[in-house]
């Protein structure tokens, strides 16, 4: 799992780190993932994205949008 903020105002994005995990396949949908302690390079408006990549086992791209996160 690889995540990142993106800041909406200057386009930036900042790496928040990258997390592996081994998860054995069952039929939940959800698993959670924490990530260490962060600091942001400034104040603003941010959106997180994370990137998951799946080993052994087939997946579809998909995404969806969260919640804005308001650093002051």
């Amino acid at each position: 799992t690889q995540c990142f903020v993106h800041h909406l105002s200057t386009q930036s994005e900042t790496c928040l780190g990258d997390v592996t995990t081994k998860t054995p396949f069952d039929d939940r949908s959800a698993h959670t993932v924490l990530i260490p302690n962060i600091s942001l390079p400034q104040s603003g408006v941010y959106r997180l994205k994370v990137w998951v990549l799946l080993q052994n086992m087939a997946a579809s791209p998909a995404y969806f949008k969260v919640p804005v996160l308001q650093v002051v």
